[in-house]
């Protein structure tokens, strides 16, 4: 249990980072290239046809989703995680998400959060089914991230129960007025 409640801690650092490395990314509009070499991380910057459908799939994870046209996306291995950021140059619109391993069975709930991070505020926290089919048990809230601002979480951890492979806590934020981008995205999402 130390060990879940440390490690809950360590992914909402990460958010918070990676949180201020989405600021950096949108507001100043640096570019993300391929890189290789030795000793540093590798960012890869993935971005479709314009005149295309698009579909993002994650090969590691095993999961794709579809997202409107004209948005760029961006994979950033880190040490406990994965951060995958979204983004349509020149708005706000814009997600990321944040996959750690995670080490209990799913569903993640509002209590679930509370008893490892009790500081944590969350607004209107609700359980949700997301995904192709609806078939992915989500907890979807409101939160204040310094970086940010007020943001848009929708937390949940696949799959359910733990298998030899484990299961993987993804935290999914965006900007609270992009409900009506994130939830068609979300209805997509496929493992």
């Amino acid at each position: 249990m130390k060990k879940v409640k440390r490690t809950i801690f360590i992914v909402i650092i990460m958010t918070f980072l990676a949180g201020a490395a989405f600021s950096t990314f949108k507001y100043l509009n640096i570019e993300i290239f391929k890189s290789g070499g030795s000793g540093g991380s590798v960012m890869e910057e993935k971005s479709a046809d314009p005149d295309s459908k698009q579909t993002y799939e994650n090969n590691v994870f095993g999961f794709s989703f579809r997202y409107p046209l004209g948005f760029k996306i961006i994979e950033i291995p880190e040490d406990l995680g994965t951060t995958i950021l979204a983004e349509k140059s020149g708005t706000r619109e814009s997600f990321q998400i944040f996959i750690s391993e995670f080490d209990e069975p799913g569903p993640i709930t509002g209590e679930r959060i509370k008893k490892d991070l009790p500081d944590i505020v969350m607004e209107n926290p609700l359980e949700i089914l997301i995904g192709e089919g609806k078939t992915i048990r989500a907890l979807i809230f409101f939160m204040e991230d310094a970086a940010l601002g007020k943001t848009r979480e929708v937390w949940f951890v696949w799959p359910d129960d733990p298998s030899v492979a484990g299961n993987y806590l993804y935290q999914i934020t965006t900007y609270p007025e992009m409900d009506n981008l994130i939830g068609p995205i979300l209805d997509t999402l496929k493992f």
